[in-house]
């Protein structure tokens, strides 16, 4: 799901903007996303202690370690916000050259799109070992359909930075 769910803005682009703008997004968003691995890394092994220390009542223990893992999770989010919100573009510039790099807007919406992405990631540790996997997929699958409506119109209306904002 969460494949469908990064793939859709690039189905989207090529589809509505063109393929030549999705190797600007994708490439953008990647990058992003490269950071998410390592919050991904941190928080997702969280969720079976979780659901053991539910299961022994341990409540207390569960609001400290996910206070923490939240709490280092967004100052390392932070720090890649800043980092490449203000320096990616220079990067992928510099990298793949001028005709890959993406807008100063772009990269403030994706890097705030990896703040809430990081957010989420933690909650979604937290929720999966309180049990509740029904209600998860039902998330996942009403944001899908959200994002894929959003990113429509959104491209239609701003372009790439359209899609980006209709992931937030």
């Amino acid at each position: 799901s969460s494949d469908l769910y990064s793939q859709t803005p690039n189905i989207v682009i090529a589809q509505i903007l063109g393929a030549s703008s999705v190797a600007v997004y994708a490439v953008t968003y990647q990058i992003f996303f490269s950071g998410l691995l390592l919050v991904s890394m941190l928080s997702l092994p969280l969720w079976p202690a979780i659901a053991d220390a539910y299961q022994s009542g341990e409540m207390d223990w569960i609001r400290r370690s996910f206070g923490s893992i939240m709490r280092n999770s967004m100052v390392l989010a932070v720090v890649g916000f800043g980092f490449l919100a203000f320096g990616g573009g220079a990067i992928i510039s510099h990298w793949l050259g001028s005709g890959l790099r993406p807008s100063s807007l772009l990269m403030i919406i994706l890097a705030l799109l990896y703040l809430q992405f990081t957010f989420n990631t933690v909650c979604m540790a937290a929720i999966t070992g309180l049990g509740y996997i029904r209600e998860r997929a039902a998330v996942v699958i009403a944001l899908g359909v959200a994002n894929l409506v959003l990113s429509i119109v959104g491209a239609h209306l701003w372009g790439l930075v359209g899609v980006g904002a209709a992931q937030l």
